[in-house]
């Protein structure tokens, strides 16, 4: 796949979408939404924008009701202010849900890294409403990765070195087969991080709130992550136990998926949900 394909592959996509502004003015927040079954929102991670799902919403599309955003201070939402916390982004996301679904309509919402975190305060927030929640390659889980090599744009770069520093830095970050950072992948990161987000979110992912508000949910709880992705390699012999021990159900499932990509997995989740 070219580059110029990868655009178009997220055109098309796009162009499915319905897209909602949700909030008053200066805090708005920018949904895409998808399909018309039961409301699955999902949540994408630091440096992030609804484009982390693009793998898997034709995947989700025919089953689900996809409500996709942008977080407060990503994408092509408002901007937050400093110092904001996780905390925040869940109020506004709340807000968002509410004007999107009705109050009785149950909601199952998935969180990919950094998003599995905000995910978790906004299942708390939901109460019973919040029927199952998904954790793809988590933070919030309390462990530290092991260091990455990561690049950085340079003014003066041409296209095909900025390609490249895209290229290396999803390799690094997201995958462990190089193949797997295609043309698409890398347009996703370019397009992801041109806008530098509203808090720096390894700061908290590296905390144990998603261990510490596990058991005060009330749905499913499942997570699922990659055996090979880098940052998910130091964790994956101590996370699995320490998320079924905390998992307020005995039999929520919580799987690890061998070889693939964080987001290609995440059907997995819905699956057995």
């Amino acid at each position: 796949m070219t580059s110029s394909a990868a655009a178009e592959v997220i055109a098309a996509t796009e162009a499915r979408a319905r897209l909602v502004r949700t909030g008053p003015e200066g805090e708005q927040i920018v949904w895409r939404v998808f399909g018309d079954g039961p409301p699955l929102v999902l949540l994408h991670g630091g440096f992030g924008s609804w484009l982390h799902w693009l793998p898997v919403i034709g995947q989700l599309e025919p089953e689900f009701g996809l409500a996709v955003p942008d977080m407060p201070g990503f994408g092509g939402s408002d901007p937050i202010p400093i110092g904001s916390t996780p905390e925040l982004l869940a109020d506004r996301l709340m807000s968002g849900i509410g004007e999107l679904f009705p109050r009785h309509r149950d909601i199952r919402i998935a969180g990919f890294s950094f998003g599995g975190l905000v995910a978790t305060h906004v299942a708390l927030r939901l109460g019973r409403r919040c029927v199952a929640l998904g954790l793809v390659a988590s933070g919030g889980l309390g462990e530290e990765r092991e260091p990455i090599e990561m690049r950085s744009r340079r003014p003066g770069m041409s296209a095909p070195e900025l390609a490249e520093v895209a290229a290396h830095n999803v390799r690094a970050l997201m995958v462990a087969d190089p193949a797997r950072a295609d043309a698409l992948a890398v347009e996703i990161q370019q397009r992801n991080t041109r806008r530098r987000p509203g808090l720096v979110s390894r700061t908290f992912s590296r905390s144990r709130t998603v261990l510490d508000i596990l058991p005060r949910l009330n749905g499913t709880v499942a997570a699922i992550w990659a055996r090979r992705i880098r940052p998910s390699a130091p964790i994956s012999t101590s996370v699995s136990p320490a998320c079924t021990r905390q998992c307020p159900r005995p039999s929520s499932p919580c799987w690890t998926a061998a070889d693939t990509g964080s987001c290609r997995s995440s059907r997995t989740c819905w699956r057995h949900s």
